[in-house]
This record gives C-alpha cells, sequence and structure tokens, in this order.
C-alpha cells in the first residue's frame, strides 16, 4: 500500500502546483490582451496622424518619392506598423519589476 500512498501524493502535489500557477498564467495572457490592444491602438493612432499631416504626400514628391513608394505602399502605414510591433515589444519583454516576462512567470 505505501506505493500508491506516494503516487496518490506526487499527483497531489502536482494538481497544487498546477493550481497555483495557473492564476499567474491567466494574468499574464490578460496583461499580453491589454498590450496588443494597446499597441494596436497607438499604431492606428500613429499611422492616422502621419497620413493627415500629409506624410505620404510629402515623400512621394520629394526626390526619392518613386523609390519610397515602390518598397511601401504607404509610409505612414509603416511607420503605425512599425510603432505597433515596438510598443508591443517593450511591453512584452518587460514587467514593472523590470524583469523579463519569462523570468516572471518562472519565479513570480
Amino acid at each position: 500500500m505505501l506505493p500508491m500512498a506516494d503516487i496518490n501524493d506526487s499527483i497531489n502535489r502536482g494538481w497544487d502546483e498546477f493550481f497555483a500557477w495557473l492564476p499567474k498564467f491567466v494574468a499574464f495572457l490578460v496583461i499580453l490582451l491589454i498590450g496588443y490592444i494597446v499597441a494596436k491602438f497607438v499604431g492606428g493612432l500613429v499611422a492616422r496622424v502621419l497620413k493627415r499631416a500629409g506624410l505620404d504626400r510629402m515623400l512621394e514628391r520629394g526626390a526619392g518619392g518613386s523609390m519610397v513608394m515602390r518598397v511601401v505602399r504607404s509610409p505612414a502605414e509603416f511607420l503605425g506598423t512599425v510603432t505597433f510591433w515596438g510598443s508591443r515589444r517593450s511591453r512584452i519583454s518587460s514587467t514593472p519589476s523590470g524583469r523579463t516576462s519569462r523570468t516572471c512567470l518562472q519565479r513570480c
């Protein structure tokens, strides 16, 4: 009977660890979702502001305008996308304590 008790204890400890870890994982997913939404909003805002400021027209009229337009369809949208990924990267890679998110999941 002793080995069966050890297996049950191991299973119970495994479930305890899992349920202690689960809220941290859910919080991580919520923070990730909020970061995505904020990054998407900021990226779209940057693209709209640059379009209204006439960045696309200004670059198109410039000396290298045809070269720029061959590379990207809209420089304003491109900078909005760069802003999205840049802000997304900063939100994913750091936490308020300055540790990376992977470290936080392991130690928090």
